[in-house]
């Protein structure tokens, strides 16, 4: 995947190199987006967990340079708030003990920067390209609602920022330079805008992160000491996004 971001990148700059014979015409411009949130998680085995997406939202800048008519590329350098949402609730063998409820809700934040392709048909354009994401931090905050009589519920909250959780499982397990997050993701990005002539536009765009996110610390060796390893989840990013802009 690397390879093939670094050959789209050296296509762009030959491509910006080459087009002073073209109908070259450069735009810039800024937009923000609301988007629909959520992670493809391996440890989603609970088959009473529901899977609920978290809304965010992605505001920045972009750049785009038209190869001629009807064929642009360019980049945006995006801040992004992204995540997920988890429900389930944990069951006990004994008949009398009333199940808890549980729900886990993920925030991360992001620097998010697409490079892409678009093609236009009139005021339609279509769009793909891959993008780079850099993550700087987020959290996790954990509810726990469980029956101690039948008419009376207790709640605990339990809230993780990245820092925190990262300082605490180094110092606890030892585990040098330990991340939460993988701090860079990459992954490819395409949709559809509408294009109005005085620079407006709309957007419906949909980004998957091919490479694995979320690290746990994981006890390789018992004894004789503790030894601790971090360990990497089959998790991955999926963002649906609805945006409005303007390019001049």
């Amino acid at each position: 995947m690397a390879r093939i971001l670094r050959i789209l990148i050296v296509a762009l700059f030959l491509t910006l190199a080459s087009g002073s014979g073209l109908m070259a015409q450069f735009k810039f411009g800024g937009k923000a987006s609301a988007s629909v949130n959520n992670m493809f998680l391996a440890q989603d085995t609970i088959t009473y967990m529901r899977r609920l997406p978290a809304f965010g939202y992605n505001v920045g800048l972009m750049a785009e340079y038209f190869i001629n008519e009807k064929m642009s590329v360019g980049a945006e350098v995006m801040f992004a708030r992204q995540g997920y949402r988890r429900t389930w609730t944990e069951h006990f063998d004994h008949p009398l003990t009333v199940p808890d409820n549980e729900k886990a809700t993920c925030r991360t934040y992001h620097l998010n920067i697409p490079i892409i392709y678009r093609y236009y048909f009139d005021n339609i354009a279509f769009e793909v390209g891959p993008q780079i994401s850099l993550c700087f931090g987020g959290k996790w905050a954990y509810t726990l609602e469980q029956t101690i009589h039948a008419d009376e519920i207790a709640t605990f909250d339990t809230v993780y920022h990245f820092s925190d959780w990262e300082e605490q499982t180094e110092k606890g397990k030892n585990i040098d330079g330990f991340n939460a997050w993988n701090r860079i993701s990459i992954g490819i990005t395409g949709g559809v805008s509408f294009n109005l002539e005085n620079g407006l536009f709309l957007g419906i765009r949909y980004t998957y992160d091919f490479t694995h996110s979320f690290n746990e610390a994981v006890l390789v060796e018992p004894t004789p000491v503790e030894k601790w390893e971090q360990a990497t989840f089959k998790s991955h990013h999926s963002v649906l996004s609805f945006s409005v802009g303007i390019k001049i």
